[in-house]
């Protein structure tokens, strides 16, 4: 695999200060399949989905406060916003022969993202003070690898 980006040219592609960076020489491999970035999970999906085009930048979680990050798609391809879905933050499209990055400001190092269809879901971490049950990276990933297993075995019809 030829790593061709680091985190200190993908943040400042996207006009991101990299002054402050710790892993500026960091490569960043351009991958296909499933990817975590902070509380964000991207799944490879087979829906295809066209929304707004990425360029130089579409804020797919805005930051809570001042203090806050953003995460920050940029690249080939395009992305539609989930409405009304607590989990599911939206759909990101990569053409073939195109790439992709999720930047997370200055808390993660950048994802690279290869040519496909993904999902881009919201990760929950339990909080037993709220009463209310959310899921764990471990939880998801495992429902994840059984809906891959029923599509692999699924029946053919004739």
């Amino acid at each position: 695999m030829t790593i061709t980006h680091t985190n200190e040219t993908v943040l400042g592609t996207a006009g991101i200060d990299t002054t402050n960076l710790e892993f500026s020489d960091l490569g960043i491999p351009v991958l296909t399949g499933v990817q975590r970035q902070g509380d964000l999970i991207l799944v490879p999906t087979e829906a295809r989905r066209s929304g707004a085009p990425l360029g130089m930048g579409v804020t797919v979680v805005e930051a809570e406060s001042n203090a806050g990050n953003s995460h920050i798609l940029i690249g080939d391809g395009s992305w539609q916003r989930a409405v009304g879905n607590e989990l599911i933050e939206g759909w990101l499209e990569v053409p073939e022969g195109g790439e992709a990055f999720l930047i997370h400001t200055e808390e993660h190092n950048a994802l690279g993202i290869g040519p496909g269809s993904y999902e881009i879901r919201r990760q929950r971490e339990w909080d037993a003070g709220a009463g209310v049950a959310a899921f764990d990276a471990r939880q998801e990933a495992e429902e994840l690898a059984e809906q891959l297993r029923r599509l692999a075995y699924r029946r053919v019809r004739d």
